[in-house]
């Protein structure tokens, strides 16, 4: 089967590139169109994916002439219709008109029927739909709202398998206002019961999505990863030690990922003032907060002890994740998306064995806390921070070795190759049976 992936991220989620791979590895030819931005290439490769990205926001001059011509139209239809008994009939014929002359174009033939009978796709989506024509796709896969109302409207007008990857529940995006979340979830609301069938990322957002759009509760897949080839625990990876120049004897807690502002990473490096001069934070990602946490570093003194390190390849992440004592998700529950997180750092930490602080939210409570992985506590003051922390080192507990058995027992469960599986039935589902002669 050919298979076409939707997403709008210009760094592309370790979960696509990992479902892409696995079908891939299974005999499926998969495309990525992605996110585009300046500088990147237009067609790549990521691993095994084939990636494609298009500068959306320019219209076929052929569209553009027939779209401002139905504007006009339509204007004009409006000004006549309290005056003339013959609005109608000039509204039919003018949709005659435009079958009978693109009836041999396609692409163009469907864009304008969709003109026609009030569409409102944005000039983006529509070069999204061209190039999804042009791939002729057996099964469509959107990941998360944004690509969406592209998606169905090429699974309607194609005829083809859907399958809707909510990563999120994406109208509760705490930095969205009211109005804008108010105007996704009709928009998630409309779309969803059309989707063949849709995947999210943990047991609470998809019993919210349930009950929120009056569906059966969709399929989890986890945020799962795999080890990389010559990944081993019981290797010492001193990567930050080596880089930063950290002693030996020193505790590194690492965060790691997107550096957010709305992910309590403030009140972390305020907490480094008050923790043992052996403890050491590193930051390593990258987001439009590092300036900011650098600013608090250098009033604070802590230069010595905090760290930034670039985001690395994703070949090489868990080398990188299991230098550190042990990995913090801090993240605040400002919004749904955030209550119900279940990050891929979740997991990377789970793969490289290291010992997770955890903020007292309800999925990573149950992964952390229920399966002995690491500490669960209120994260809400600095002070908060300092407790955690110092739970997690703290000797007479045993420090952060009274995790690691629990940790190993758990590489397996919490692996990729149990999740594709799930991927892989759910596309065994769509594909064609064989028939048989009589």
């Amino acid at each position: 089967m050919r298979i076409v992936m939707l997403t709008d991220d210009v760094q592309i989620d370790r979960r696509i590139l990992l479902e892409a791979e696995s079908l891939s590895d299974c005999g499926h030819e998969v495309v990525l169109l992605a996110g585009w931005a300046e500088g990147l290439p237009t067609c790549e490769r990521i691993g095994r994916v084939r990636v494609e990205r298009l500068q959306g926001g320019i219209l076929p001059r052929r569209l553009q002439i027939v779209q401002h011509a139905h504007s006009c139209l339509l204007w004009g239809l409006h000004w006549l219709t309290p005056r003339s008994q013959h609005a109608g009939w000039l509204l039919r014929a003018w949709k005659k008109l435009l079958s009978a002359g693109l009836r041999g174009t396609n692409v163009l033939a469907r864009l304008v029927s969709h003109l026609v009978q009030g569409g409102s796709l944005q000039p983006h989506e529509w070069t999204i739909f061209a190039r999804l024509q042009q791939l002729e796709p057996d099964i469509i896969h959107a990941h998360d709202l944004p690509r969406l109302a592209v998606a169905v409207y090429a699974k309607q007008r194609l005829q083809l398998p859907l399958i809707y990857d909510a990563h999120e529940l994406y109208p509760e995006i705490a930095t969205l206002s009211r109005h804008q979340q108010r105007v996704l979830t009709r928009l998630e609301q409309r779309l969803v019961p059309t989707c063949s069938h849709i995947i999210t990322v943990n047991p609470f957002l998809a019993a919210e999505m349930a009950k929120r759009y009056r569906i059966s509760p969709p399929t989890v897949i986890l945020n799962a990863t795999s080890r990389p080839a010559g990944f081993d625990t019981a290797q010492p990876w001193n990567c930050f030690r080596r880089c930063f120049a950290i002693p030996a004897e020193a505790s590194i807690v690492l965060y790691q990922g997107w550096m957010s502002p709305t992910r309590g990473l403030q009140h972390l490096v305020r907490a480094m003032s008050y923790l043992d001069e052996g403890i050491h934070l590193v930051f390593m990602g990258y987001g439009e907060t590092r300036s900011e946490l650098e600013q608090i570093v250098a009033e604070l003194g802590l230069a010595e002890r905090v760290h930034f390190k670039a985001a690395v390849p994703q070949a090489s992440l868990l080398f990188w994740t299991a230098s550190a004592d042990a990995g913090i998700i801090p993240y605040p529950p400002i919004d749904l998306n955030n209550y119900y997180c279940s990050p891929n750092k979740l997991f990377e930490f789970i793969q490289a064995c290291v010992p997770i602080i955890a903020n007292d939210l309800p999925f990573l409570r149950q992964i952390v806390g229920g399966e002995g992985f690491g500490v669960v506590a209120p994260l809400a003051t600095v002070e908060d921070y300092v407790a955690a922390i110092q739970q997690m080192f703290a000797p007479q507990l045993g420090g952060p070795a009274r995790f690691h058995a629990r940790l190993q027992a758990g590489v397996r469960t919490y692996a990729w190759d149990v999740e594709a599986k799930k991927l892989l039935a759910i596309y065994e589902a769509f594909m064609p049976q064989p028939s048989y002669g009589a």
